[in-house]
């Protein structure tokens, strides 16, 4: 596969820094695997406290990297298979995740995106809803290429 042309090409915002150094090294692990098919690149704005200065954080990284589709992890998003997932990663379009921190993603920064989609109705911190949307990227890329990590 050519290094031009990455099956997937994302930004995870996310508000916060990584607390938890045994999750963040298993974020870092998906991310270097990702790296054969994919770009992911992790992009972390300053937890301010409030949903709204949060939002501008947010926004404003989101305006130095145009032209891509936003997706926004929230509790009230739209649930989909793995399977459902990979077929929405469409190669040549280019993503940017966004997710919220404590107080989660205000609601302006929910309406800007072009689809909320919902990891589970439960809520995680932002270090588990990156881990768990890192572990999809690299199932969503791993059924795109037919290789064996996902059995299903």
């Amino acid at each position: 596969m050519s290094s031009n042309s990455p099956l997937l090409d994302a930004l995870i915002i996310f508000v916060g820094k990584a607390k938890n150094a045994s999750l963040n090294a298993e974020i870092q692990e998906y991310q270097k695997r990702l790296t054969r098919h994919a770009k992911v690149e992790l992009v972390p704005v300053k937890d301010h406290g409030d949903p709204k200065r949060d939002a501008s954080a947010l926004m404003a990284t989101l305006r130095k990297n145009p032209g891509r589709t936003v997706i926004a992890l929230s509790e009230e998003g739209a649930l989909q298979s793995s399977q459902a997932f990979a077929q929405s990663l469409t190669k040549g379009r280019k993503f940017a995740f966004l997710i919220g921190g404590p107080t989660g993603l205000a609601r302006e920064v929910k309406d800007e995106a072009d689809l909320l989609v919902s990891l589970s109705p439960m809520t995680f911190t932002h270090e588990m809803a990156q881990y768990i949307l890192m572990e999809q990227l690299y199932r969503a890329v791993s059924i795109r290429i037919n290789s064996k990590y996902h059995k299903g």
